[in-house]
C-alpha cells in the first residue's frame, strides 16, 4: 500500500499575526467538518459545537490548543499547523500507516487513530449512533510516543 499523503501544513510563519493564522486554520476546519462532514465507519460524523469561543466550535479549539483548563487553553502551533490532516486520517482509518485502538475514558469509548510515521493522533468519541472528532495532536516528545506505543499494544 502506498504512503498516505497529507495536505501541506498551514505554516504559522506564513501569517503576519496569530489571529490571521487562527482564522486560516478555522477556514480549513470549517471546510472539512462543517461544510462537508467526514464519514467514519459508514457514519457521518457529528461535531462538539459548544461551548463556542469567538464563534468557533469546541472541537476546533481541542484540535488547535492545549491545556487542562477549558477556559484557558493556549494555542498549540504544532496541532494547528496540522488541522488539514484530521479529515484524511478519519477517511483512511484502515490504511497500514494508521494504528487504531479504543480506550475507555470517563466511561466513554475513545477511538485513537495514530499516523505512526508522522506522529499525528486523532481521537474520536464514540456516541450512541454517531461519532465526534474529539481532539488531535502532534507527538513532539519521545516519552509520550513510547507511552502511546504501549497503549496501542495493550488495546489493539
Amino acid at each position: 500500500m502506498s504512503d498516505l499523503v497529507f495536505p501541506e501544513l498551514v505554516a504559522r510563519s506564513s501569517f503576519a499575526s496569530e489571529d490571521d493564522f487562527i482564522e486560516a486554520c478555522y477556514a480549513f476546519f470549517k471546510a472539512d467538518f462543517l461544510d462537508a462532514r467526514p464519514v467514519f465507519r459508514n457514519t457521518r460524523m457529528g461535531l462538539k459545537s459548544l461551548p463556542k469561543r469567538n464563534g468557533k466550535e469546541a472541537t476546533f479549539y481541542h484540535m488547535t490548543t492545549t491545556g487542562n483548563d477549558e477556559e484557558n487553553r493556549t494555542l498549540d502551533v504544532d496541532r494547528s499547523e496540522r488541522i488539514r490532516w484530521a479529515k484524511p486520517v478519519i477517511e483512511n482509518e484502515s490504511h497500514n500507516q494508521i494504528r487504531v485502538w479504543t480506550e475507555r475514558h470517563r466511561g466513554q469509548a475513545r477511538i485513537h487513530l495514530w499516523h505512526h510515521d508522522e506522529d499525528y493522533v486523532l481521537v474520536i468519541a464514540a456516541r450512541n449512533g454517531y461519532y465526534l472528532p474529539w481532539t488531535a495532536f502532534y507527538i513532539n516528545y519521545s516519552n509520550y510516543r513510547q507511552k502511546l506505543e504501549r497503549r496501542w499494544i495493550r488495546n489493539r
